[in-house]
């Protein structure tokens, strides 16, 4: 145990770790580059989803939900009421 380096103050433990080539900080640009592009294919996921909702909301030629107030036909309660 005479050899291990004692722990730095907190405000210098990345330098720390950068200095000792720790596998945490050689995966930290990894982790980082990940989550963003885990966050950008989410955003664009959202965005397209939105898009293809929006599109279908103002299509007339399309069936609304039986649940939907703009429906045509009788709603989900009033199907079932008839049974």
């Amino acid at each position: 145990m005479g050899n291990m380096e004692p722990m730095p103050k907190p405000g210098i433990y990345f330098e720390w770790l950068w200095r000792k080539r720790s596998p945490l900080m050689e995966t930290l640009p990894l982790i980082a580059v990940l989550s963003l592009f885990t966050l950008a294919c989410v955003i664009v996921f959202a965005w397209v989803s939105k898009r293809k909702v929006e599109q279908r909301r103002h299509d007339d030629q399309i069936p609304k939900s039986s649940l939907a107030t703009d429906s045509r036909g009788k709603g989900a309660v009033e199907a079932l009421d008839d049974k």
